[in-house]
């Protein structure tokens, strides 16, 4: 069995489940998981590394492996999230915060300040967290201008989500650049340039996705409220420099943190590649031997390894998590100290924001746990197989075409696998070797930014965003699909397009 046939037996599986049997999506995605965990046992040896053991035993371990490391990576962040959002309703900051953007701009440019905030935000961030931060505002601005659910939402989305494949740090970005040898000065501003083109397509989609399908505020997954209540006129928010602690706190803490680990990388480098050069040349001249050179080598890589590790306390209070859990903490804060709602204690606003976060960790979790199962499927090897046949890598392949396989490798993984990062990595590890016997004819950032483009059609149902998005927002999967997954898909296309232009027009060669 080949492993584009098990993984399109998981998608009909889950589709079908969710759409036609009605069954929760949490049940659905687990119970994919476990039939294409199953059925990957029967795929053919030549698609995965050797070594790698595909035993019936081992399936309720895989799967609880995967749904671990997916509560791993979003659990913690996730329920710090809604209480920072919980808490920001219930003490009126959120309101607070929605109303001072209303003075700075008219509520009809709010949907793009909401855009351009997230794109900023997705640079040093993921873009999970830059939705979990804004969405409480996106949510308060659209209860006090009705009509715009759909179009703030759609925005954040398209900003943060571009950020995340184009601009460096992030690690797709990053990654892929090392890979094709492009320098982050050059990828850092003509991402930011394509990614601002491709957010204001998007924008024009949110707009028109807005006018035909106007979204009302729901509930969320799990919520057990209906819209916000209604406040004593007594009530007052709170200083605009308290509301927006929560969500200022973690960015700059997670900022700092990037930056921060970039500087010490930096410093290294300049360090201790001088030296291990300078190491090579001396054994290239026969000064030293091969064993000296070796010796010598490896010290002072271990050494960079040391200059380049941030210290161990600065690594706890910029971590992402413990970032959240800071924020969580200002906004309980919120609560406590400016007496809002006299009538909720903080255990019961921290009580009811848990019950929605745990359902939508569930949900993502059980995503992840589909998309560890497609992804260890073999299905990312089988692409990789048929775009280099072995002896014929380069036959007839111009820069140009190039741009066209990386593009079209990098959406095919990402729909199979629902991760954009890995389907970045995965291209990108097919696509640079071809780099060395093809002659571009442009410069190599184009590759790189059509690989990030890439990495946007087709978000569906085995992506962990795809689900956040959707039961954070109260959409139906019908409702994410076309308006999420169409947003993300006609960014990357329009990307694509405009990075073909551009590569035909300025080679910068």
């Amino acid at each position: 069995m080949s492993p584009l046939l098990v993984c399109l037996i998981g998608l009909l599986f889950v589709v079908g489940a969710i759409l036609f049997l009605r069954l929760h999506a949490f049940l659905a995605l687990l119970l994919a998981a476990f039939i294409v965990t199953i059925l990957t046992t029967l795929v053919p040896d030549e698609y995965f590394a050797s070594g790698v053991t595909r035993d019936l035993g081992l399936v309720p371990g895989k799967l609880a492996n995967g749904f671990g490391s997916g509560c791993g990576k979003v659990g913690l962040i996730i329920a710090m999230a809604a209480i920072i959002g919980q808490c920001l309703v219930e003490s009126r900051g959120a309101e607070r915060i929605v109303n001072s953007v209303r003075k700075i701009c008219s509520p009809s440019q709010a949907p793009k300040a909401f855009m351009f905030s997230g794109f900023l935000m997705g640079v040093p961030i993921y873009f999970d967290t830059v939705f979990y931060l804004l969405f409480p505002l996106v949510r308060e601005h659209a209860r006090r201008n009705q009509g715009t659910y759909l179009l703030c939402l759609l925005a954040t989305v398209a900003g943060a989500s571009m950020a995340h494949s184009l601009v460096p740090p992030t690690p797709g970005p990053l990654l892929v650049a090392a890979e094709l040898g492009v320098s982050l000065g050059v990828l850092i501003p003509f991402g930011i340039i394509l990614g601002l083109i491709t957010i204001s397509v998007g924008y024009a989609y949110a707009v028109l996705a807005n006018r035909i399908w106007p979204l009302p505020i729901r509930p969320m997954e799990g919520s057990t409220q209906g819209e916000i209540p209604v406040f004593q006129e007594s009530d007052s928010p709170p200083p605009l420099w308290l509301a927006i602690l929560p969500i200022v706190i973690p960015v700059l803490l997670i900022v700092t943190g990037t930056v921060t680990k970039m500087g010490y990388e930096q410093s290294a480098r300049a360090e201790y590649q001088p030296r291990i050069s300078a190491v090579t040349e001396q054994s290239l001249a026969g000064d030293i031997s091969q064993l000296d050179r070796e010796l010598k080598t490896n010290l002072l890589q271990e050494q960079w390894t040391q200059a380049k590790a941030i210290p161990g306390w600065l690594t706890l209070i910029v971590n992402k998590n413990f970032a959240l859990c800071i924020g969580a903490m200002l906004a309980l804060a919120l609560i406590v100290f400016t007496g809002a709602r006299k009538d909720r204690k903080a255990e019961h606003v921290v009580r009811d924001a848990l019950m929605t976060g745990g359902t939508i960790i569930l949900i993502t979790a059980a995503g992840a746990t589909f998309g560890l199962s497609m992804k260890e499927s073999g299905i990312a090897e089988q692409i990789r197989q048929w775009v280099t046949i072995e002896g014929r890598q380069s036959e007839g392949v111009s820069g140009f075409v190039l741009l066209w396989i990386a593009f079209a490798l990098t959406a095919a993984v990402r729909i199979a696998q629902g991760s954009a990062t890995v389907a970045m990595l995965t291209s990108v590890a097919v696509i640079a070797p071809l780099t060395a016997v093809i002659t571009l004819g442009f410069h190599p950032v184009y590759l790189a930014l059509v690989i990030g483009c890439g990495s946007k059609p087709g978000p569906w149902m085995n992506d962990s965003g795809f689900w956040v998005v959707s039961r954070m927002s109260g959409m139906t999967e019908i409702e994410t699909l076309r308006s999420f997954s169409v947003l993300l898909s006609i960014m990357g296309l329009t990307g694509f397009v405009v990075v073909n232009f551009a590569a035909w027009l300025i080679p910068f060669v």
